[in-house]
């Protein structure tokens, strides 16, 4: 085994940094999601029977796209 310190990302997972906790990276797969999510739950809205669980889909795109833009903005 390696005599260099374990760095403290590592001992706890939850430490503000871990080395896998990029706002950036997780805004960017945020707002993707959530563009798709809109760009197929827009024309389903106008197609579907079932308004209650496309319209679920469509704000929850709507909300993962702004908390990506957020996530983005705060990580530069």
């Amino acid at each position: 085994m390696s005599s260099s310190e374990i760095p403290p990302s590592v001992k706890s997972p939850w430490s503000l940094q871990a080395d896998y906790a990029n706002p950036e990276l997780y805004g960017w797969a945020s707002m993707i999601v959530g563009i798709l999510a809109l760009l197929l739950g827009v024309p389903m809205l106008l197609m579907s029977a079932r308004l209650s669980a496309v319209a679920a889909i469509t704000g929850l795109g709507a909300l993962l796209l702004i908390v990506g833009i957020w996530m983005v903005k705060r990580g530069e």
